[in-house]
């Protein structure tokens, strides 16, 4: 009998049910002190402050820390849309099929959509035999589990090695692609990764929102910019594209490259206006998918898809440590979409 079966078992029964909801809760709050270096002596009374909203209202541990809970008034607590109310408005724009997790939950999927804005070449990693790819000249491509997240399981390999790789991980589908070449004015923020930019946009009929795009930037040897995966992303001026302010997923903030020591503040996104026009032509071209966030890399010939997330994440209310639940319910009334919560 293996791990999963015996917690399903003990789930059944009341006491051990309550048991487990313990144990997991205990491990969240260790993980999330792990997360944000809670020193020991620190201990009680943080998990005090933090049961305390746990009670209050409906966030993960997390955010807690996220958007720094003890110096926050009870209406500003209210401003902020949780991570579990914001899968729930993300489910309701893009309706009960949700095509758009169809599409956009699959890489290849929304490759297959939205081909256009790629502006490279791409195959499943079942169709790499014989490919256009397998036979290019690329000596680097890029492969990326067909449902991952977070910028997990991404990796670069050359050509040569990538079918005794995928020879290795049969069990897993992977979309294999051309490795963007970002324009220099990008790379020089980290040039480990491809730094995107990810933009919100709601979308009904051909009414197109956009709302706070921000910049996420790699760290350390990673080849992706995730914030997940210990990048730090920023706060950015909607008009014209100028950063504002640079923090990381631990709470730290920054004035400019935490490991290279590159100029992050003030830092002006490059053909910003062309992002914007590319983020609001990708929201119209399947009107089925009401809401998403997209993230665009600049290429050396202009901005381009990387993907698309149907629940992307209200991350910018970390960088910016406002809530966006007036904002959004202006929006949505913007769309004749009655909202309240």
């Amino acid at each position: 009998m293996n791990r999963r079966q015996i917690i399903t078992i003990a789930e059944k029964t009341a006491l051990t049910k309550w048991l487990l909801e313990k144990v997991r809760f205990a491990y969240g709050i260790w993980r999330v002190f792990q997360k944000f270096e809670i020193r020991w002596h620190e201990y009680p009374t943080t998990f005090f402050k933090l049961k305390r909203m746990l009670n209050q209202c409906d966030w993960n541990a997390d955010e807690f820390f996220y958007y720094h809970y003890p110096n926050l008034t009870k209406e500003q607590v209210k401003a902020f849309i949780s991570e579990k109310e914001h899968d729930k408005i993300a489910d309701m724009l893009n309706g009960n099929n949700n095509i758009a997790v169809q599409i956009l939950g699959d890489k290849w999927n929304t490759y297959i959509h939205f081909k256009p804005f790629f502006k490279r070449q791409a195959c499943l990693s079942s169709e790499w035999i014989g490919s256009q790819l397998e036979q290019s000249d690329a000596n680097r491509l890029i492969l990326k589990p067909l449902r991952g997240s977070f910028g997990s399981g991404i990796i670069i390999l050359k050509t040569s090695e990538i079918k005794g790789f995928l020879e290795r991980e049969k069990n897993c589908e992977y979309i294999i692609e051309e490795v963007v070449e970002q324009d220099e004015r990008m790379a020089k923020l980290h040039p480990q990764s491809v730094n995107t930019l990810r933009i919100h946009t709601i979308c009904f009929e051909d009414k197109v929102e956009v709302f706070h795009p921000y910049l996420r930037v790699g760290r350390g040897n990673s080849i992706v910019d995730n914030a997940g995966n210990g990048g730090v992303f920023t706060c950015c001026d909607k008009e014209t594209g100028k950063v504002m302010k640079i923090v990381d997923e631990a709470g730290h903030s920054f004035k400019e490259h935490p490991d290279n020591g590159y100029p992050l503040l003030d830092f002006q996104v490059p053909r910003w206006i062309e992002a914007i026009e590319t983020a609001r032509k990708l929201a119209l071209h399947n009107k089925n998918i009401h809401y998403a966030g997209w993230d665009l890399a600049l290429s050396k010939e202009g901005w381009v898809l990387i993907e698309g997330n149907p629940r992307a994440q209200f991350i910018f209310q970390i960088s910016e440590q406002v809530g966006f639940r007036k904002e959004l319910i202006s929006i949505l009334h913007k769309y004749g979409i009655d909202y309240t919560n």
